[in-house]
């Protein structure tokens, strides 16, 4: 198994078992206790968000694609969160395509998504900057 195979793997468990600990502070944040719902739609909702989490993490190794530009890789893993999304709510009854609520969670989602995005990008161009400056640091002849 190739070392990308296995980051994308470890990147999905992790996401997965995020996704399922956002589950349970929603629902216990929620007050539902399950009291109401029997256990196999419970078990349903963690799959979902343990899935959630999975696809959001684990196609984050699009990034390690170097032919790839940055634009490219992040909007092939803005369509693929996105698609995936979209057919994870429909499952759990988020979404009813094209009212209201689905604008309002696309827009949210988008909102969310170009955050993430430009926090991790402020981040990366600020190390590359100082990686820059080091090599400007190495490349001056000493004087003495």
């Amino acid at each position: 198994m190739s070392d990308t195979m296995k980051k994308a793997i470890i990147l999905s468990l992790i996401g997965g078992l995020c996704g399922a600990a956002i589950c349970f502070a929603m629902s216990s944040l929620s007050g539902s206790s399950g009291d109401s719902t029997d256990t196999g739609t419970i078990v349903f909702y963690y799959v979902i968000s343990f899935l959630h989490g999975a696809i959001c993490m684990g196609t984050a190794i699009i990034y390690d694609i170097e032919r790839w530009s940055v634009a490219r890789t992040t909007i092939t893993h803005f369509l693929i969160t996105l698609t995936s999304f979209y057919i994870l709510g429909t499952l759990q009854h988020w979404l009813v395509f094209f009212s209201t609520t689905f604008w309002i969670i696309t827009v949210c989602f988008v909102v969310a998504y170009f955050i993430v995005w430009a926090i991790i990008n402020f981040r990366y161009r600020k190390a590359v900057r100082e990686m820059n400056d080091e090599l400007k640091k190495l490349k001056k002849p000493d004087t003495i």
